[in-house]
């Protein structure tokens, strides 16, 4: 069989291969599909000018041919790696770069210095750096990757056996026993290289119908994952109503079924001039100082508010380039910032953090904004659930516990203490001639002076006590861990400090505070506790006020 009948049959094969690209890449991707039709067009057109040879000049047959040539097997490797990963695609800077050489050499061997088995040498030799380059790619591909897949396996091994080939091509060629003059002489590695042409692209031809098969498949699997994780969110939280659990929820949700390590939910401020991270979970260990509090608009969260539109931001492409350099050495890649969306507006945006070893083309843009949605309504959920739980928890002038919630938590407290070993003490304040004042300046300033004891007890009291308007003027106050001399050094300082405290309607000066304190005892109960308090404060009123008693048993 003469190379011509060879050269024939390859140009027949890839004109079937245009023609089944057309349709197999009709629903794919844009960019996977412009390459595999640019490959398949390319090709035909550089064999096609290589069959005219002895009718066409030299510029169009030889160098333009052959030329058309290498850009189509660079689009075949490109359209290759764009369905492995779609970030790797057509690498513009090495391809220029190689073009650049080719013209150079080609131009100068083909009518400068005429050397057939040359342009050979440097066409198997570009070749064989192409193929270098793509199967180092999709060996890194395939290593960073959670899940080991690999949709292009044949490829793979196709172009590692195109390596050799145009190796052992070149090294022939270089040897002199390949040498040819043209590629119409009848050599039996010309011969060879039109066969393996014609191998070489009917095996890529099945090998990227494999692969199309697969990531179609693939698309399938993520579209049913879709709904899993869609289902396992809306489940999941459904049953939390508190903030703190339901964060917990959705950081579990993120981790078990997207596989994210790293996420932040920010909120936006109530005057909407900034917004600050209301939870986070970060296993990759990211410096936060910068990006706890964030204006308006800035950052990937702050565009994502803004423009209510997922925002995904390369590293690179992060406006603070210190947080970048940090990010980057992590291993970051990429962030992905949600909108959180009500009925009310935009609330806030969850951030997402990528790596490397993370594919970011997992979930749609579409898929990440209704997950926003969805967050958004759960969480404007719980915030109203905080509103009226609250509202039946506290009391409603001071803000303060009220006195059915303390119980609750009194009781929580004693069987924690029984559990662990712990101790609490109990307070029972009560502001002296408090009738006086109602008497004297009216309700208004008796209101006001409980929210200003009611403002002062929180300062004094830690964030760990609880402290509850028990009715009237008087104040409970749980001090967690706390002894007896514990509980009574606090209360000293709460009784000095109300006492130099001034109230603004009081014209004779301020208010004086009787406290009366006791311990925990395990053989009391709840309403014994409470009696020992109550006792111990009368104890204070008859010993003068503006003191501190303590009993600690019944007798």
């Amino acid at each position: 069989m003469d190379n011509f009948t060879l050269l024939y049959t390859l140009i027949i094969i890839l004109a079937v291969n245009t023609l089944f690209t057309s349709i197999v890449t009709r629903n794919t991707d844009s960019l996977g599909r412009m390459e595999w039709l640019a490959s398949s067009y390319l090709l035909f057109a550089g064999f096609f000018l290589i069959l005219m040879q002895q009718k066409l000049p030299p510029f169009l047959s030889i160098c333009t041919a052959n030329y058309l040539l290498l850009l189509g097997f660079f689009f075949q490797i490109s359209s290759t790696l764009s369905i492995e990963d779609r970030r790797y695609s057509v690498n513009y800077p090495f391809l220029l770069s190689v073009s650049a050489v080719y013209w150079v050499l080609f131009v100068y061997f083909s009518f400068i210095n005429f050397n057939t088995s040359i342009r050979i040498i440097i066409i198997s030799s570009i070749l064989m750096v192409f193929y270098l380059y793509a199967v180092f790619l999709m060996i890194r591909i395939y290593s960073t990757r959670k899940k080991k897949t690999r949709d292009t396996r044949e490829l793979l091994y196709l172009f590692s056996f195109s390596i050799l080939f145009y190796l052992t091509r070149s090294v022939v060629t270089i040897s002199g026993t390949g040498a040819v003059n043209s590629l119409f002489d009848i050599n039996l590695m010309t011969t060879i290289s039109f066969l393996y042409l014609i191998i070489f692209n009917l095996m890529y031809l099945m090998g990227m119908f494999n692969a199309s098969l697969r990531k179609k498949n693939h698309l399938i699997v993520r579209e049913k994952d879709k709904l899993k994780y869609l289902f396992n969110f809306l489940h999941n939280t459904a049953r939390h109503l508190e903030l703190e659990e339901l964060y917990k929820s959705i950081e579990e949700i993120l981790k078990v079924s997207m596989n994210i390590d790293t996420a932040a939910i920010f909120l936006v401020d109530k005057e909407k001039e900034s917004h600050s991270i209301a939870y986070i979970f970060n296993e990759l260990d990211l410096p936060l100082d910068d990006v706890t509090t964030l204006k308006k608009g800035e950052g990937a969260s702050g565009r994502a508010i803004e423009e209510d539109r997922v925002i995904v931001m390369n590293v690179d492409n992060y406006p603070n380039r210190s947080i970048a350099e940090a990010y980057r050495a992590r291993g970051v890649t990429e962030f992905v910032s949600i909108p959180l969306k009500t009925s009310e507006g935009i609330i806030g945006a969850i951030s997402i953090v990528y790596t490397s070893k993370m594919r970011i083309d997992v979930l749609d843009r579409d898929f990440f904004y209704f997950m926003g949605e969805q967050i958004g309504l759960v969480l404007h959920n719980a915030f109203l659930y905080e509103k009226v739980s609250l509202l039946a928890n506290t009391d409603s002038l001071t803000g303060l516990l009220n006195r059915r919630k303390m119980l609750e938590i009194f009781n929580q407290e004693i069987h924690r203490t029984e559990r662990s070993g712990r101790t609490f003490s109990l307070a029972m304040a009560d502001l002296d001639f408090f009738k006086n004042v109602n008497d004297t300046y009216g309700h208004e300033c008796g209101d006001e002076v409980l929210k200003n004891t009611a403002a002062l007890l929180k300062e004094e009291c830690r964030d760990t006590d609880f402290i509850c308007r028990w009715g009237g003027e008087e104040f409970l106050l749980l001090f967690i861990e706390t002894d007896l001399s514990g509980a009574v050094s606090i209360c000293e300082r709460i009784r000095h400090n109300i006492r130099q405290k001034e109230s603004g309607c009081l014209k004779d000066g301020s208010l004086t505070l009787s406290l009366g304190v006791t311990a925990y005892d395990p053989s009391h109960t709840v309403e014994q506790m409470v009696d020992l308090a109550d006792r111990a404060l009368y104890k204070a009123k008859r010993n003068g006020r503006n003191r501190i008693e303590t009993i600690t048993d019944n007798c």
